[in-house]
């Protein structure tokens, strides 16, 4: 590490490394290393709370900066940029020709997440012990940088963040039920709701596919393997945006922006109906998404549209074939949200005429409740 004496405006020496650091090329790995080690985690330069997960992770800080630099710089090419830079100027001219790519993106906080999720995935590994250390020190830093708004994360748009957040969750689920995990989780959910803006509709970022593709993972991992994980029920509504009543407050956003408007994506409705119908979710675990499935479910079926004639039939379908009768019932008597009652919503006593007529000419016979 270089000897370095902190300057007393340390706030502008942070915000220059952290504008230069994605800059470097080949065979600038040393420099990258020197900058992270001397000023990026240097905790002599960051201002941070006085929460008891901020002084754990200023501690943590030269373990998490190995972290970092084991994943982010090859330790072969690193050893040969200390020795190119060391006076070789034979070996620094020709390499100095080569138009080498950009060590780092400015996402660089995310990769040990990101590069994990797709490692993971595309294996179908079902542990990661292994790296667990490495995510977790990764977590600790992203939650210091949310919290702290640190510069390291400002350039970085909220949808972006929380697309790296949610990946967490796709991961060995041993990991995102340990408690250490879900409290930095959670810390940077408040974080990012606090300072950012998220707009996932029009996410347009290096390396991300469409967030549509990953909330499919996100449902059909909640299904397999949440347990109703109260965290990870958040991270599936938050994007739903069309519910949260008076002891659902741990959600941050309004009951109303989760139903309305009415969900029209026949794949989404689909998945409502299997948590629901296979008794994963329910109201007692997960209220919150509870309520919203069978509000959108219940839309979907009554929605006066030729176009969606098709697709309700199939919904229908599998909800008068499940043996189970309660959640029948609440899907197509549900009336509205009261969330004085115990599921959130009240139920009619029976089909209005109109309602009765509208399923019965969609599935082709009588409803019989």
């Amino acid at each position: 590490m270089i000897n370095l004496q902190i300057p007393r405006d340390t706030f502008l020496w942070y915000k220059a490394a952290i504008s230069v650091l994605p800059t470097f090329r080949t065979p600038e790995e040393c420099f990258v290393e020197e900058l992270l080690e001397s000023i990026i985690f240097n905790s002599a330069f960051i201002i941070s709370s006085e929460k008891e997960i901020q002084k754990g992770t200023l501690c943590r800080l030269p373990v998490i900066a190995k972290s970092y630099i084991m994943c982010l710089l090859n330790s072969d090419a690193l050893l040969h940029s200390k020795y190119i830079l060391s006076g070789n100027t034979a070996v620094t001219s020709v390499a100095s020709l080569c138009n080498s790519p950009f060590l780092l993106t400015v996402d660089w906080c995310y990769k040990p997440i990101a590069e994990q999720y797709y490692s993971f995935t595309q294996s179908n590994k079902s542990t990661i012990s292994d790296v667990s250390l490495h995510l977790t020190s990764s977590l600790q830093w992203i939650q210091m940088c949310h919290d702290s708004q640190l510069s390291a994360i400002k350039d970085i748009p909220g949808a972006v963040d929380f697309f790296y957040l949610c990946m967490v969750f796709l991961l060995d689920e041993d990991f995102f039920r340990d408690s250490n995990v879900q409290i930095l989780l959670k810390d940077c959910l408040l974080s990012l709701l606090k300072y950012k803006s998220i707009y996932l509709e029009k996410i347009d970022w290096p390396n991300l596919k469409a967030f549509d593709d990953l909330y499919l993972e996100m449902l059909n991992q909640f299904e397999a393997v949440s347990y109703g994980d109260q965290l990870f029920g958040n991270f599936v509504l938050f994007p739903l945006q069309q519910c949260y009543s008076q002891r659902w407050k741990k959600v941050l956003v309004p009951l109303q922006n989760y139903l309305e408007p009415i969900e029209t994506e026949v794949e989404i409705i689909v998945e409502y109906c299997k948590i629901l119908l296979s008794g994963t979710l329910n109201h007692i675990r997960c209220p919150v998404l509870y309520l919203i499935a069978v509000h959108h479910i219940h839309h979907f079926l009554l929605a006066r549209q030729n176009e969606l004639a098709k697709s309700q039939k199939k919904v229908l379908s599998i909800i008068l074939q499940s043996k189970n009768k309660k959640i029948q019932h609440q899907i197509l008597l549900y009336s509205d949200v009261n969330i004085e009652l115990q599921c959130g919503y009240s139920l009619k006593e029976k089909l209005s005429n109109d309602d009765e007529q509208h399923l019965s000419g969609i599935i082709g016979h009588p409803i019989n409740l």
